[in-house]
């Protein structure tokens, strides 16, 4: 009978095999991980770009509104709708240098 001798350093290769083989499979679980957090990140990122996109829009569209209720050229509609009267003599607001108020 011929029996197969076991090399000597045979147990410490076997383990040094296992966590070569341990540390791939680690490195490549945290790869997968960090690229599906990367793509969350992105998603979230473009989200948030959209929301501020959208928020710009109003802020454009009540300034412009704001423009339009305050401009000089329709302030007499303005002031029939709202039906204000027109003081042509205001004796409450004193003009000098500065505003008072009386």
């Amino acid at each position: 009978m011929n029996y197969r001798q076991k090399p000597k350093h045979e147990k410490i290769h076997n383990l040094c095999f296992r966590f070569l083989l341990l540390s791939v499979a680690a490195a490549v679980v945290y790869g997968i991980l960090l690229y599906s957090n990367n793509i969350r990140l992105a998603n979230a990122l473009r989200e948030a770009e959209q929301a501020v996109e959208l928020l710009d829009n109003e802020i454009a569209n009540a300034t412009s509104e704001l423009y339009g209720i305050t401009d000089f050229a329709d302030l007499e509609t303005v002031v029939l709708e709202l039906g204000l009267v027109r003081e042509f003599n205001p004796d409450y607001l004193n003009i000098n240098d500065q505003l008072t108020y009386r």
